[in-house]
């Protein structure tokens, strides 16, 4: 089973791999329309994220083959173990995500991430 909407618990994989022995695979990239562009290996029963892109995915090469724009490209990425949650005020109930209360969060990470400087000489 594959699902692309929203990261599935550890404990919601676990439950669907062991329990009811469906093997359930996170990925990410323009799932509406099939394309996935990275996925979780059937091996790893972790949460959250899509690891490596897929073998015949070139990312690389399609952001210069379609001329993207250095902000169009990813450049960096952070990964964050602690799930988000209403105990630290990143989701609310209905676990949508605080914006607004995510970016003060992760402000510095952010700001790491982009290299405010590098952005400013381009």
């Amino acid at each position: 089973m594959i699902t692309s909407v929203v990261p599935i618990t550890p404990e919601g994989l676990h439950f669907f791999h062991i329990a009811l022995d469906i093997l359930i695979i996170e990925v990410y990239g323009q799932t509406e329309s099939t394309e996935t562009a990275t996925s979780t290996p059937a091996t790893d029963l972790s949460s959250g994220t899509t690891r490596s892109p897929l073998a015949s995915i070139d990312l690389q090469r399609l952001a210069e083959e379609y001329k993207f724009k250095y902000y169009e490209c990813i450049k960096n990425i952070h990964y964050h173990s602690d799930l988000f949650s209403e105990e630290n005020n990143l989701v609310i109930s209905t676990l949508k995500t605080c914006r607004k209360k995510a970016r003060q969060y992760f402000q510095t990470i952010i700001q790491s991430l982009y290299n405010l400087d590098e952005i400013n000489t381009k």
